[in-house]
């Protein structure tokens, strides 16, 4: 444990991913608000990443999600087409694997949620083709990866509001609420 405490209370910046792991583990929170403190106490630059606000940590100390939220928070949102586009461009190239466009598209419609899952199927795509001496054309995609994770979650809660209000021409609602008020319920009434 000194040992750990020496390396980490002497960096310069320190990096943690997934903090909201640390719920409920007493023990490493205590250890971990020692090294925070000694790193901020030190000017030193703290970077911590989770898939929610610290407020929203349950299982973390109080204390703990005290300094997390004393410090600056962004939100980052999912890229946009644009971005997921130009994402499978970027790995792609770095990773030696050359595509059709329409494929460029259908990664970064279907496959480009999480970068990890890209690369793998980027690696997959570039493997089969390879081994079937095939080009990476769309056909050679869907064979080599199969269903997408996006066909594997299911509709989005917008693609079924938009399936369901189109045949009764109804107006989808803009903003699905639990609420069964008269104003959040209005664009589910028969007309």
């Amino acid at each position: 444990m000194e040992r750990f405490r020496r390396k980490f209370r002497g960096i310069q910046t320190l990096v943690i991913d997934d903090i909201q792991f640390l719920a409920e583990k007493r023990r490493s929170q205590e250890e971990f608000a020692h090294t925070f403190n000694a790193l901020h106490e030190s000017a030193r630059q703290i970077v911590i990443a989770s898939d929610r606000a610290p407020r929203d940590l349950p299982g973390v100390a109080e204390a703990l999600r005290g300094r997390f939220a004393s410090g600056l928070l962004a939100h980052i949102d999912p890229p946009d087409a644009a971005m997921r586009r130009a994402l499978v461009e970027r790995k792609a190239s770095a990773l030696g694997v050359s595509f059709a466009g329409e494929v460029g598209g259908y990664l970064a419609e279907e496959w480009c949620a999480n970068v990890r899952e890209l690369e793998g199927a980027l690696t997959r795509v570039e493997a089969y083709a390879s081994l079937s001496g095939r080009a990476s054309d769309l056909a050679l995609v869907r064979e080599a990866l199969g269903p997408s994770p996006v066909a594997r979650r299911g509709p989005s809660l917008q693609r079924i509001i938009g399936e369901v209000c189109q045949p009764s021409s109804a107006a989808a609602i803009t903003r699905p609420s639990c609420t069964r008020s008269a104003r959040s319920s209005a664009g589910w009434r028969r007309t």
